[in-house]
């Protein structure tokens, strides 16, 4: 009598090949494999069997995103109307400061007085886009002195970072792991946040830069496009390679230095809406109820 419904946190086809969906089909239709591919490929082809074999064992799947739930049907092969999407949900707080207790708070951070704070939250790991945001930093610090980047999250490679950014290196923050309290003074201080991702499900720390209104530099990664446009967010086009997607990175950040006042309060309105209509906790929890009421117990 029981029914059983499986989420998607993420597939496992999406940091190997950074969400790139047209090689994912061709990994998993091609008769010969590349053989310096071999072992890549292989764990992709596995995996996909398994992820096949889940969706079909399960009663219901929760997708996180609309492309998400587009290859699931279109690749996955699953039936329609068995897949429901329902977006993540974030309960978030934000105080609003005065101008005194900003600039305090940016004392206590050893924040300067003019300078720009670029905030990026996750793990430092290549899906995630912090090589060419690094690459994009070094390029903009030659330029702009005033500005700093603020990484919260679990760091690994620190060394392979620090040759990456030989100038702007005492201008970059890495937190570690922080709790919930300090992200948010991050967040207070932060003039703009950003998420280079090149594959995501559905960002926790894109539904808090909604939620918090600030100026917003994404990409056009997988699954992106589903929490940010052009109305809400910059939008940094990945490249084919590590150094081109850095160099529109590199255009965003002064686009953000330099965006009219008008046009920052207007995309920071639609972002907050944004929010409260889709990743609100109430939207995530009438959608889970929705679901759940549907079975008839």
């Amino acid at each position: 009598m029981s029914r059983i419904i499986f989420v998607i946190h993420d597939q496992g086809w999406c940091a190997p090949l950074l969400g790139d969906v047209d090689l994912f089909k061709k990994v998993i239709s091609v008769r010969h494999i590349p053989k310096d591919m071999i072992q890549k490929w292989q764990f992709i082809r596995r995996y996909y069997r398994e992820e096949c074999k889940m969706y079909s064992i399960v009663d219901d799947v929760v997708s996180l995103a609309e492309q998400t739930k587009r290859i699931l049907e279109d690749i996955y092969h699953v039936k329609s109307s068995k897949i429901h999407l329902i977006p993540n949900g974030r309960k978030v707080e934000s105080q609003l400061l005065s101008e005194k207790e900003l600039a305090r708070l940016r004392m206590e951070l050893g924040i300067g007085k003019d300078e720009n704070v670029f905030l990026y939250a996750g793990r430092t790991v290549e899906s995630k886009g912090i090589i060419p945001l690094l690459m994009a930093f070094e390029s903009a610090y030659k330029k702009y002195k005033d500005i700093r980047l603020v990484i919260a999250g679990q760091v690994f490679m620190l060394n392979d970072y620090a040759r990456i950014t030989k100038c702007s290196c005492s201008h970059i923050v890495y937190t570690g792991l922080i709790p919930e309290e300090e992200m948010e003074k991050w967040y207070q201080v932060a003039d703009v946040c950003v998420l280079p991702s090149y594959t995501e499900q559905c960002s926790y720390f894109g539904i808090e830069m909604l939620a918090h209104g600030k100026t917003i530099i994404a990409s056009d990664g997988h699954n992106m496009k589903d929490m940010f446009d052009n109305d809400v967010a910059l939008i940094a086009a990945i490249q084919g390679s590590f150094s081109l997607f850095s160099v529109e990175l590199l255009k965003r950040i002064k686009e953000a230095l330099c965006l009219q006042k008008n046009k920052r309060a207007l995309m920071q309105k639609v972002s907050k809406k944004k929010f409260e209509d889709i990743y609100s906790i109430i939207k995530m929890k009438d959608n889970y109820l929705s679901l759940i009421n549907s079975y008839n117990l």
